[in-house]
């Protein structure tokens, strides 16, 4: 029966996509089933005692899909932009390299392939499959807002009422289990330093990890940085402050890092100078830079975490191939992104990374013209948003393992639907107003 109504909603969405109809509603349903995912999956699982494997193949159901909507229809709206086209033939070319040089069973292959390169098909087949126009674009920062207060209200809640034994938190149990599946001989400690640190709960709201829930609530918290600027709208540094209460309660100090560097990139954004500009655009690989130089001359806050990192970079280093070693190799082995994916899909890894730098080119780019100033503020708003945040995540990628979480498919999403926002049917952008804008910046 429980499988039954999974497979009606399931699809009664891709009928909505495949339709036009609700389409951005259906995006947002989608969002807001992988927030949940984590939490009532495990629950769920452990009352019918059985996986509820059909519930969980949604994004598969919404994949195929838009694949029929994108490719069959071909409908105007769904033209691609160059950055979308790049992305598209650099995901096709990282999948195809990460099959052929897979080592391991196909099923297994294929769980590391949906961790790494599902997730940024369904968001570019997601952003050229619905056009983000002012009500569209309206839609996704409220609802992304809503859903961002909730989570943030569940992780202060799970802090509050911690009682100190490991046994109450949804979550220790389940993950020590996994770690001991992927290898038997796994320091019980390492498990509940995921979960507790300094007798104090590291909360994880409705997600599995930490650091998952951190940086979602950052992000939140930087996109109500961004309304306040581009809308003018000073109740949403409310969402900053509970952005911050979130990331605290997550213990996770990159989730601070995260708003800070996102929160000074959205101002240094607001000057249409090209020198300050393009040290907004440069900030990414500095912070990087000083990132491992802390640590590595000896930095105050490091500790066991932190340093642990430095090995995994000089054993990625040491086992880099030209087409990596193929799906399933280090299916979650690594904590930073870059050597994970690197190792794994070798120049496909590069090809993706230059057409996410390619994208962050043109959103710059539209938002230095000012495309959207005169055109619609919620677009505006969109596309600032999507330009820092992901800016943000190439700092994230150099220290954590993100792929296949719920704040990696929704970076790439709003990267790949700002791409297209506010253009017109037929795929011609719409005209410009660039006139001069007072101190030379746009209130921010």
């Amino acid at each position: 029966m429980i499988d039954a109504l999974f497979v009606g909603v399931h699809a009664l969405l891709a009928l909505f996509l495949f339709a036009r109809w609700n389409r951005v509603s259906v995006i947002l349903a989608y969002l807001a089933y992988l927030i949940a995912y984590d939490y009532v999956f495990l629950h769920l699982e452990a009352w019918l005692d059985r996986e509820v494997l059909v519930g969980k193949l949604l994004g598969e159901a919404l994949l195929l899909s838009a694949l029929a909507t994108v490719g069959g229809r071909r409908f105007t709206s769904a033209t691609w932009s160059g950055p979308q086209l790049m992305a598209g033939v650099a995901i096709a070319a990282a999948a195809a390299i990460g099959l052929a040089t897979s080592r391991v069973a196909i099923g297994e292959a294929m769980i590391d392939a949906r961790t790494l390169i599902a997730p940024l098909a369904i968001a570019l087949l997601f952003s050229t499959a619905v056009r983000i126009g002012p009500n569209e674009a309206r839609a996704v920062r409220r609802t992304l807002l809503a859903l961002g207060v909730g989570v943030v209200a569940m992780g202060v809640a799970q802090f509050a009422t911690f009682d100190g034994n490991l046994d109450s938190a949804w979550r220790y149990e389940f993950l020590l289990n996994l770690k001991l599946e992927q290898n038997p001989d796994y320091p019980e400690h390492l498990a509940q330093h995921s979960v507790i640190r300094h007798g104090m709960l590291r909360a994880s709201g409705p997600f599995i990890s930490a650091i998952e829930f951190s940086m979602f609530v950052a992000s939140i918290g930087l996109l109500g940085f961004v309304g306040f600027v581009r809308l003018r709208k000073r109740r949403y540094l409310w969402i900053v402050v509970a952005a911050v209460v979130g990331i605290a309660v997550s213990q996770v100090r990159i989730g601070f890092f995260a708003l800070a560097l996102g929160m000074l990139l959205t101002v240094l954004f607001g000057f249409r100078t090209r020198i300050v500009r393009a040290v907004a655009l440069a900030a990414p690989a500095v912070s990087i830079v000083a990132v491992f130089g802390y640590v590595i001359w000896g930095g105050g806050l490091n500790d066991p975490s932190t340093l642990g990192r430095i090995p995994q970079y000089a054993l990625g280093l040491e086992r880099m191939s030209l087409l990596g070693h193929g799906f399933g190799s280090y299916h979650g082995r690594f904590d930073s992104y870059y050597i994970y994916a690197g190792l794994t899909l070798g120049v496909g890894a590069l090809l993706i990374l230059a057409a996410v730098v390619g994208s962050v080119a043109r959103l710059e780019r539209v938002d230095r013209h000012g495309l959207f100033r005169h055109h619609d503020p919620e677009q505006a708003t969109l596309v600032r948003y999507a330009l820092v945040n992901t800016l943000v995540l190439f700092v994230v990628f150099s220290v954590h393992h993100t792929a296949g979480g719920m704040y990696y498919f929704m970076s790439f999403l709003l990267l790949f639907s700002a791409l297209r926002a506010g253009r017109e049917p037929s795929g011609a952008p719409p005209p410009v107003h660039d006139a001069p804008v007072p101190g030379g910046r746009d209130g921010s």
